[in-house]
């Protein structure tokens, strides 16, 4: 949604844009408008005034929805967002293959790209690829990767993470070169100690401890002054239906209902002469 409003002030802005055809091909993102278009009150700065103005922004006026291939002429230039971004399937893969023969055409891939994939395979500029069809078709149009993401970036990662102290941060998704690299440098601003960075392969289990923090109340003789910090502490710590209380020994018989006991032990020793 945020390259759509970015794509259409950019024809308003450029009239010799203006007869060329601006599409998106999703039917997600076609739900999805209608959120957009009826929550302004939660929408940025920029949009809520514009909204003010009398104008939605997100009622585009050059980008037109696209609900299937079969709708539109090609034989002009245009700009078509197609999904899903991974290219394995839908109509995003069914326009790449009918334009990647052709030296006119141009793939932008404006966010990351799973291993495996085609959108990850095309990073490496092949000559050709296999259609979904089993057919080969040559690739001959321009291939350009933009890093345009609505997840943070490290900055704003890490202050965050500077801000909330987590003892674990589990890296889960993006490519797994991407997140290590993350993580590495994530990891050199703090101690294994403080927090522990993990990059867990798919399906791969994590086990991850947690220190909890224990209260108990002092009752008796031993709350009647305060502990300074870093004494020493001589007590009975109780457990009962998941309570803790802490006391003295002497005070035991009197706040609950068990009783102290006093054992004397004789050690006896045999020495052979």
């Amino acid at each position: 949604q945020e390259l759509l409003l970015i794509l259409d002030a950019y024809w308003r802005d450029h009239p010799e844009l203006h007869k060329v055809p601006l599409y998106y091909a999703s039917g997600i993102a076609k739900r999805c408008m209608r959120i957009y278009q009826t929550y302004i009150n939660m929408m940025n700065e920029n949009i809520r005034d514009a909204h003010a103005t009398g104008r939605n922004p997100w009622e585009f006026e050059f980008v037109r929805n696209l609900p299937s291939s079969a709708q539109f002429n090609d034989s002009q230039p245009m700009v078509v967002m197609a999904s899903p971004g991974m290219l394995q399937q839908g109509l995003s893969r069914e326009l790449f293959e009918l334009w990647c023969s052709d030296r006119r055409n141009g793939l932008v891939m404006p966010g990351y790209s799973v291993v495996g994939t085609l959108a990850n395979h095309l990073l490496s500029e092949p000559k050709e690829i296999q259609t979904s069809g089993g057919d080969w078709v040559a690739v001959n149009l321009t291939i350009t990767y933009v890093s345009f993401s609505a997840h943070s970036d490290f900055t704003q990662t890490s202050e965050f993470i500077s801000a909330t102290r987590p003892r674990h941060v589990i890296h889960v998704h993006g490519g797994e070169e991407e997140m290590k690299r993350l993580a590495r440098a994530l990891a050199k601003q703090y101690s294994p100690k403080e927090v522990e960075f993990l990059t867990p392969q798919n399906c791969q289990p994590v086990q991850l401890r947690f220190p909890g923090e224990k209260i108990a109340r002092v009752v008796g003789s031993l709350a009647e002054e305060e502990p300074s910090d870093g004494a020493p502490l001589e007590a009975l710590l109780l457990l009962k239906e998941n309570k803790y209380t802490l006391l003295a020994p002497a005070d035991l018989h009197t706040a609950t209902d068990l009783a102290t006991t006093r054992l004397l032990q004789r050690p006896r020793f045999r020495f052979e002469r």
